[in-house]
């Protein structure tokens, strides 16, 4: 423990100043490198007009705002949203299909939140395997589907991109 006095202020300057140094000294990168990564869109283009763009709101906003879209989703269907989140699928055996799902990056400890979401043939063709808990961002049309009587929100995909 170092406590106050002036030997040891001379000290903690002392080491202060060998960790700038030391960090100073440190090799610095002069190129930046972007990271790689895969953007795919069904048309081609990106789309310009997004009606709800989660990766603009803080975790409390964000949390909010899905709330919402679930306990309302009359209200928003049809509305293009940006999301940004992990991956993640698991095979759903009853229905036959794979199940797609963006989990959304929320404060640490709080309520997981997700998106599933419908690629089209194309895309998926384009894009090929994604890494279970890869990063993406996806632009699609917050729509629904019923089977087996219930009715599923998703996002139909115009736009992924996968980092």
């Amino acid at each position: 423990m170092i406590s106050c006095s002036d030997d040891n202020t001379s000290t903690i300057t002392r080491l202060m100043e060998e960790q700038t140094q030391a960090v100073q000294s440190m090799p610095q990168a002069t190129d930046s490198v972007e990271p790689a990564e895969t953007r795919v869109s069904v048309y081609g283009e990106s789309i310009e007009d997004i009606d709800i763009d989660l990766t603009l709101l803080g975790p409390t906003m964000v949390s909010a705002q899905v709330f919402w879209m679930m306990i309302s989703p009359e209200e928003f269907l049809g509305q293009t949203v940006r999301v940004r989140g992990s991956y993640y699928t698991f095979f759903w055996y009853e229905a036959n299909k794979p199940l797609h799902f963006i989990v959304l990056d929320l404060t640490p400890g709080c309520c997981g939140q997700a998106f599933e979401f419908i690629l089209p043939y194309n895309i998926v063709a384009d894009i090929g395997y994604i890494p279970e808990n890869a990063v993406i961002e996806i632009v699609g049309v917050f729509t629904n589907y019923e089977m087996f009587g219930n009715l599923f929100h998703y996002l139909a995909v115009h736009e992924i991109i996968v980092e």
